[in-house]
């Protein structure tokens, strides 16, 4: 099923599962034997039945008598019996009973419903009748008839078999008269004695007391053990539960005894919670289980947004909030959500436009107020009369504006007079009689005049002539100055700022005479909302001789103050045939009614019925605008209608919609007589409004704007006020095309109008158009109204780069406008207005001419950097210093316009022309692009000065710098901190590097090594003066210059030179070893720790090993050196060598003893040293003598070791075998 067509059931909703609390209550009282009257209690619409049902689907329930009794009528007929009303109720509680029992378990029951005999028992009693009939003949003739057909048989046989046929139909027959146990007959009568089978009735008793046994006889023999009770609390009777309670507690009482251990029988009442006072219902009932309710008030608006979940059509949310306020009937919501779905298809909603919301408040209006409805069906009722009273609310809501107009009105008129009152004096005339001043003969007036000028003076008041108070200005006005209400309301007036008041009142009532207007075409609802308390109340209320009840008053005020309900009602109320009068008609009919914004296009089928339909009022409606019924206005000349529609245009500002239909009657239709009619028709009466459309469609429609102020200038004369729309006229000088040249005088009014169009461009002007624009001079001097001229005049097109050519070149043919707009003038206008794309192509005199110009500095700037004109000679340029100085040559070098000679290079640098970088750019272009047979005509080479300063500049090529140091003679004092290393390098080489210590610092901190090499290697050793001169200048050395030097400079003394003179810690690991002096100056001065473990290290590869042991005489190295077995070869030479004292080999000897395990490790150590070799013969058996102090620490080492053993006589001997 579509969504959109979802409907709702109004039965009880069987849930999957009801909360376990409610199954676990009705379980323990349908369990519990002793409960047998059960309420499940709510407020209508808890869901009471929905939970029963819900339970009995789920345990299976099936066994289950229910009985419903609604009451539907609102109240008893007035005719009807309390009785009569009772025995109502009671015979349809039985009826649903019964019908609910099995016919064959109450065969006894006089409450039977008539049905249809089943086929096979009629034909059984068919076969039984005719059975009996045929014995009973035979039984009469059987003798004929054994004759007539020749049987032969027994005949006590066929008489038995008589006997039996007849005895079958018998049997039958009182099997059925005796099972139901009713006779046919209810009294028999005997002679004078009569017996009466029926029950004698008793008149004060009702259906249910006098059947309540059959009653009991029903449900005894019935095979339900639950009964259950629905509605029947509507009825509000009491009575009627105490007869069910006595029904139950019969029937279970009839069970037990005659049918011991049946389960008893349950009555279960849905009943509303007020049906008993508290008493009686915990008295009536044995268990009482409360529904809580699932829907209310406050939470009706979640059920109906749940109803409505997935339908497009769903009113807003706002509007279901505020109406489920006024519903809280579960039931009922689902019917307004049916209802309003069949409503919704139905009528033409989308056709029409119609409101959802509208149509939902009809809806429930329907369903809570259904009488209601119905009377607004007939066109009758609260409802209908009160949407009938709109236009007496207009006239109350007109009534409050002009009240509160005549009271803004009477403010005024107070502020006005209090304007003209003194402060002073009415202050004066506030005093009383008995007060006084000492020491004054000024009147009060004079006296507070002078005083409050100096409020803080405190002056003597006297008062009755005996009490004398010293005051301040404040304290006396707080005290002794008692002004009137009337006075003090004065006072409080003169206060403010009249003026501003009075201009605020006046505002004010402009405003309020706009709502009175706004009133004709306002919704209902907005209507009442703004009238006062009083008059709106009253609108709702009813004639003395309605009743209407206070919920429909209460709702209907609600839905017309919200706009939900309005004089647009009948379009929610039932089907129309919309066809009938034109769907177009109606929609835009309803709209103005309602409110809506529609389409100004709608194509309306019938104008004329519309025309007919609406009050003159309607027509000043923001939303009457539509082409088809101004096209039928203005074309039958109906200029009430017309003016009221121009005064909703002004109003509420449509002025958009007004042009669309303008321009579309215009262009798409080509309708000109429309517009040009309707222009006619509203001006000058409107002469305001006019002139502001078409100042609006100026933005709009440029052709319709022509074509309209053109017949306003072609159809009015200039007296009746056009004179207002001149400035529309600057703005479209395309009218000119419409003016009639050969009419003199249309020409002269033109003229004398005194126009200056801005923007001609913009416009399709023809030449004589022109024409007459530039021999009149109705023309600012903007640069596009120029090149428009002038293009327009010129006999070729005129490009924009070459305007000025055309115009203030002395020829020109324009001199007219020359003589209008002066050359400084025009120039920066004309700069202003290049294009993106656009350059100046202006001969070279008028490129000077712009140059030399007074006008801003940023101008020029502009117009020299889209010049490509090419300037020979600059000599013609004026003050050229100053020029210079304003940076004027820069967009020249960029764009490379000045020739490059010899002559223009020396006028820019001779008058202070400073070396930029476009300049640079510009000298590097022209070296590159020109080709120079001979160097000497290079404008560069020519320069000296130029030279000078540009081999000192780092922004420059290899190119340029090399032309440049061919001329430059000057030696740099100041080396730019930027400088290339190259280029420092050929300063240094060609000699124009003045080597002082800023070029020297610089060129240091630069690390520039190939300069520095060279200026080392230069015999005369110049910068070693400069460090001597300089001492600062070593700290500039870092490491890595120092090594690099080291490596690089092939002068060794200059260097050392300046070595000699740092505090520096030479590393020989980064020393070249073919620097033999700087090897041999670190080994003599700087033999390091460091650098004697790096010679170690490398020894066998050393080649300076004289030099490292001559100088290792006297050191510590030896002592603090760590003895290893590679460096046998450097133990050979050191105790070989001549250089080293004894004693210092007999230390190293010691050291390799204590390192050794045995006599053989260190014996050719001794052998290597003549004074010690004897020694080493002790360990061939011999005893050598000491002899000598060294060879006494070898000895001691030796004996203290235990290698040996010292003699009395100086010799030693060996203390181990012989090696």
């Amino acid at each position: 099923m579509n969504n959109e067509h979802k409907f709702y059931s109004l039965t009880p909703a069987v849930l999957d599962k009801n909360s376990e609390i409610y199954d676990d209550a009705i379980d323990e009282a349908l369990n519990n034997n002793e409960i047998r009257n059960i309420a499940i209690t709510g407020i209508y619409g808890a869901g009471k039945s929905t939970v029963w049902k819900t339970y009995q689907e789920k345990n299976k329930l099936k066994e289950v008598i229910n009985v419903s009794l609604g009451k539907y009528e609102t109240k008893r007929e007035s005719n009807q019996s309390i009785e009569s009303f009772e025995n109502n109720i009671e015979r349809q509680l039985i009826n649903q009973i019964t019908a609910q029992v099995s016919e064959n378990s109450i065969s006894l029951s006089k409450y039977k419903f008539k049905r249809n005999k089943q086929s096979w028992k009629v034909s059984l009693e068919t076969a039984l009748a005719v059975l009996f009939i045929l014995a009973t003949i035979f039984s009469l003739n059987y003798q004929l008839f054994l004759i007539y057909f020749q049987v032969e048989t027994k005949v006590d046989w066929f008489i038995g078999s008589i006997i039996v046929a007849m005895l079958i139909p018998l049997t039958y027959t009182l099997w059925q008269t005796f099972k139901n146990s009713k006779p046919f007959f209810s009294r028999i009568k005997v002679g004078n004695t009569e017996a009466n089978f029926e029950e004698e009735i008793n008149s004060d008793e009702t259906v249910l007391d006098r059947d309540i046994r059959e009653l009991v006889y029903i449900l005894n023999n019935s095979k339900t053990k639950i009964v259950v009770f629905e509605d029947l609390d509507r009825y509000d009777h009491i009575d009627l539960y105490r007869k069910l309670r006595e029904l139950n507690f019969l029937v279970n009482s009839y069970k037990r005894v005659n049918s011991s251990g049946v389960e008893a029988i349950k009555f279960i009442y849905l009943v509303k919670d007020g049906l008993f006072n508290s008493k009686e219902r915990t008295k009536f009932f044995d268990f009482i289980i409360p529904i809580v309710p699932v829907i209310n008030s406050r939470n009706s608006e979640y059920k109906l947004l749940e109803l409505l979940e997935d339908k497009k059509n769903k009113p807003n949310e706002d509007l279901l909030f505020k109406i489920s306020l006024y519903i809280n009937d579960f039931r009922l919501l689902k019917n307004i959500v049916n209802e309003y779905t069949v409503y919704f298809d139905i009528l033409p909603m989308d056709r029409l436009n119609l409101s959802k919301n509208k149509l939902f408040a009809m809806i429930v209006i329907k369903n809570i107020f259904p009488h209601e409805f119905d009377e607004l069906q007939q066109d009758r009722g609260y409802i209908y009369n009160l949407l009938k009273k709109i236009e007496d609310v207009r006239f109350l809501l007109r009534n409050d504006l002009r009240n509160k107009i005549n009271g803004e009105e009477n403010r005024i008129k107070t502020l006005q007079e209090v304007s003209n009152i003194d402060q002073d004096e009415l202050l004066a005339n506030s005093i009383p009689a008995h007060v006084s001043i000492l020491d004054s003969s000024d009147t009060w007036k004079d006296i507070i005049r002078k005083w409050k000028e100096k409020p803080e003076e405190r002056r003597l008041i006297t008062v009755n002539r005996y009490s004398n108070q010293s005051m301040t200005y404040s304290e006396f006005l707080k005290q002794i100055s008692y002004p009137s209400n009337s006075q003090q309301e004065q006072l409080n007036l003169i206060n403010e700022n009249t003026e501003e008041k009075i201009t605020e009142i006046r505002n004010n009532i402009n405003k309020i005479f706009s709502e009175i207007d706004e009133v004709a075409v306002l919704e209902l609802g907005k209507i009442l909302r703004k009238l006062n308390t009083k008059n709106r109340n009253e609108y709702f209320e009813t004639a003395e001789d309605e009743v209407v009840d206070d919920q429909i008053k209460s709702f209907t005020k609600f839905l017309v103050l919200e706009g939900y309900l309005d004089e647009t009602y009948w379009y929610y109320k039932g089907y129309m045939n919309v066809d009938m009068r034109g769907v177009s008609d109606t929609l835009f009919l309803k709209n103005i009614l309602e409110g809506n914004e529609q389409e100004i296009y709608l194509e309306i089928e019938n104008p004329n019925k519309v025309v007919n339909q609406l009050s003159l009022d309607d027509f000043n409606r923001f939303n009457i605008l539509n082409e088809v019924l101004l096209v039928y206005l203005v074309k039958n000349n109906l200029k009430d209608e017309i003016f009221q529609i121009c005064e909703s245009i002004s109003r509420f500002n449509t002025y958009d919609d007004i042009i669309s239909i303008l321009s579309h009657c215009y262009k798409e239709k080509d309708d000109k007589i429309f517009v040009n009619s309707f222009l006619e028709i509203i001006y000058p009466k409107f002469e305001d409004m006019v002139y502001l459309l078409i100042k609006k469609i100026k933005n709009f429609d440029a052709v319709l704007f022509v074509s309209t102020i053109g017949f306003l200038y072609n159809n009015f004369s200039l007296n009746k006020g056009m004179n207002k729309f001149n400035d529309l006229v600057l703005d479209s000088p395309g009218i000119l095309n419409m003016i009639d040249k050969d009419d003199e005088s249309k020409l002269l009014n033109l003229k004398s109008l005194d126009l200056e169009f801005d923007n001609l461009p913009a416009h399709d002007l023809s030449e004589e158009s022109v024409l007459l624009i530039y021999d009149y001079d109705m023309y600012t001097t903007n640069i596009d109204n120029l090149h428009y001229i002038v293009n327009s005049i010129s006999e070729s097109v005129v490009d924009y780069a070459k305007l000025l050519d055309h115009i203030f070149d002395k020829n020109s043919q324009f001199k007219k406008m020359r003589e209008k707009v002066s050359f400084q003038d025009f120039l920066p206008l004309y700069v202003n207005r290049r294009k993106e794309t656009s350059k100046f192509l202006n001969n070279e005199n008028l490129t000077i001419d712009v140059i030399n110009s007074s006008i801003d500095i940023d101008y020029k700037l502009e117009y020299l950097s889209f010049n490509e004109t090419k300037l020979t000679d600059i000599i013609e340029i004026k003050d050229i210093e100053m020029i210079i100085e304003d940076q004027i040559f820069e967009p020249i070098f960029k764009k490379n316009t000045l020739e490059f000679t010899t002559e223009n290079v020396e006028v820019y640098i001779d008058n202070g022309g400073t070396i930029s970088d476009k300049f640079i750019k510009y000298l590097e272009s022209n070296i590159k692009n020109l080709e120079f047979s001979n160097i000497e005509d290079n404008p560069i080479y020519n320069n000296v000065s130029l030279s000078d300063q540009l081999i000192n500049d780092p922004r420059i090529t290899d190119t340029l710098f090399s032309t440049a140091l061919n001329s430059a003679e000057k030696k740099i004092v100041e080396l730019n901190p930027n400088i290339k290393e190259e280029f420092a390098l050929r300063l240094v080489e060609s000699e124009l590097l003045n080597l002082n210590k800023h070029n020297v610092q610089l060129l240091l901190e630069n690390s520039f090594l190939k300069p520095l090499t060279v200026l080392f290697n230069h015999p005369d050793g110049v910068i070693v003066g400069v460090f001597k001169q300089e001492p600062e200048l070593v700290s500039e050395l870092n490491e890595d210059l120092i090594y690099e030097l080291i490596d690089n400079v092939e002068n060794q003394e200059n260097l050392l030179k300046l070595l000699a003179n740092i505090e520096f810690d030479f590393e020989l690991s980064k020393i070249n070893f073919k620097k033999d002096l700087i090897i041999e100056y670190v080994l003599s001065n700087q033999l390091t720790s460091e650098n004697f473990e790096y010679v170690i290290s490398n020894y066998d590869s050393f080649i300076y090993k004289d030099e490292f042991i001559n100088n290792l005489n006297g050191t510590v190295h030896i002592e603090n050196m760590d003895i290893r077995p590679e460096m046998v070869g450097f133990f050979k030479d050191y105790l070989s060598s001549n250089s080293i004292a004894i004693e210092d080999k007999a230390v190293l000897i010691n050291r390799i003893i204590d390192l050794s395990s045995q006599p053989k490790d260190f014996i050719k150590y001794l052998e290597w040293v003549p004074e010690f070799r004897s020694l080493s013969t002790v360990f061939h058996g011999k005893h050598p003598s000491i002899e000598s102090k060294a060879r006494k620490i070898i000895v001691d080492k030796l004996a203290n070791i235990g290698y040996i053993t010292i003699r009395k006589d100086d010799r030693i001997m060996n203390k181990q075998k012989e090696i």
